[in-house]
C-alpha cells in the first residue's frame, strides 16, 4: 500500500527539519562534552584521589561505558512506547550525573555518578539518531543525521576542551575537575527544555502508535489506513550485525583517542592535552564530519563509511609503524 508518510518524506529541507536535527544534536553535544571532559582533567582527578592512572581510568571510563550499555538496552526497549515520552529523560540523567560531581568526595561516589551519566548517554545514543532519522526528509537525511550525530559530538568535545583551557589557570587543581565535569549539566538542561516542545515523530505515530488523528493534527497528513508492518528478521539481522560490528570497530579507535589521546598520545608528542584535543577537533574531526555529511546523500552511506574506515586504517597503521621504529 501507499506510504502514509510519502508527502512528509518528500518535502524539501525546511526550518522544522533543521530545528529537530539541532535539538537531537544538542543531546549529542552533551555526550561529546561529558566523555571528552573526563580525559582532559584525568590527571587532576589522579592527584585529588592519589590514585594511579589505571585506577582513575577505570573510575571514569569503565563506569560510564557500563552505564552506556545499560542505558542503550533499557531505553531501546522503552522507546517502543513513545519517542517523545523519553526524549528528555536521558538528558535529565545526564544533568544529575554531571551536576552532582561538584559534591564528590570519594572514588565510589564518582563511579556511581559516572554510571548514571553513562546511562543517560547510552539512552541518548539510542534516541537522538532515531528521532533525527524519523524527523528528516529522504533527500537530506544523511546531512541531517550527520549534524545530529558526529558533527555535534565533536562540537561538544571541542567545547569541553575550550572550557578546560579557560578554567585551568583560574581554579586550583582540586576544584578544576569538579567544575569542568559539572558544567556538562548546562547544555543538558537546554536539551530538556527544547525537547519537550517538539511533537512526537511522524514515523512513530504512523507505524507504532497508528494514530491517524494525531498524525493529521501534528503534520497535516491524511491517510485512510495505516500499514500493519511485520519484521522480516532474516533480512534485518545480517544488516544489524554488520552495523553493530562497524560501530564496534569505530568505537575502538574513537574512544581510545578520546579517552587517552589528551594524556598518553599528547604526552608522547610533547603537546598539552587540551591543545591536542582542540587541534584534533578543529582540523580533523569537525571538518571531516561536516564533509561526510554532505557526501553521504550523494555517494551513499556505504561509500562515505568506506572512506572513513580507510582513513582510520591508514592512521592506525602509521601509528603502529612509528611506534615500532621508536
Amino acid at each position: 500500500m501507499k506510504n502514509p508518510l510519502e508527502e512528509y518524506e518528500n518535502k524539501k529541507l525546511n526550518l522544522f527539519h533543521i530545528k529537530t536535527a539541532l535539538i537531537a544534536g544538542a543531546g549529542t553535544i552533551v555526550d561529546g562534552y561529558d566523555l571528552t571532559a573526563a580525559s582532559l582533567v584525568l590527571f587532576s582527578i589522579e592527584s585529588y584521589f592519589g590514585s594511579s592512572l589505571v585506577a582513575v581510568s577505570l573510575m571514569l571510563f569503565a563506569s560510564i561505558i557500563i552505564g552506556n550499555i545499560v542505558g542503550a538496552v533499557l531505553f531501546g526497549y522503552l522507546v517502543r512506547h513513545g519517542r517523545k515520552k523519553f526524549y528528555g529523560i536521558d538528558a535529565m540523567l545526564m544533568i544529575f550525573g554531571a551536576l552532582l560531581t561538584l559534591f564528590v568526595t570519594t572514588p565510589y561516589e564518582l563511579v556511581l555518578l559516572r554510571f548514571i551519566l553513562g546511562v543517560g548517554i547510552g539512552a541518548d545514543y539510542v534516541i537522538s539518531p532515531m528521532v533525527a532519522a524519523e524527523y528528516a526528509n529522504i533527500k537530506d537525511r544523511g546531512k541531517l543525521m550527520s549534524i545530529a550525530g558526529g558533527f555535534s559530538w565533536n562540537i561538544g568535545a571541542l567545547t569541553s576542551a575550550l572550557v578546560t583551557l579557560s578554567l585551568e589557570n583560574l581554579l586550583p587543581t582540586s576544584v578544576l575537575w569538579k567544575v569542568v565535569l559539572a558544567l556538562g549539566s548546562v547544555p543538558a538542561t537546554v536539551v530538556v527544555v527544547f525537547r519537550r516542545r517538539i511533537p512526537e515523530t511522524p514515523h512513530y505515530l504512523a507505524y507504532v502508535k497508528k494514530d491517524l488523528n494525531e498524525l493529521k493534527e501534528k503534520y497535516g497528513l491524511t491517510t485512510p489506513s495505516l500499514p500493519d508492518l511485520r519484521i522480516i528478521w532474516n533480512a534485518i539481522i545480517p544488516t544489524l550485525i554488520f552495523a553493530a560490528l562497524t560501530w564496534y570497530l569505530f568505537d575502538i579507535v574513537a574512544y581510545a583517542g578520546t579517552f587517552f589521546g589528551p594524556n598518553v598520545i599528547a604526552q608522547k608528542l610533547g603537546i598539552n592535552g587540551v591543545i591536542f584535543s582542540i587541534i584534533n577537533a578543529v582540523f580533523f574531526a569537525i571538518p571531516w564530519n561536516f564533509s561526510s555529511g554532505l557526501l553521504s546523500d550523494k555517494i551513499g552511506r556505504k561509500g562515505a563509511q568506506a572512506i572513513g574506515f580507510a582513513g582510520m586504517g591508514i592512521a592506525i597503521f602509521n601509528i603502529c609503524c612509528s611506534d615500532r621504529q621508536s
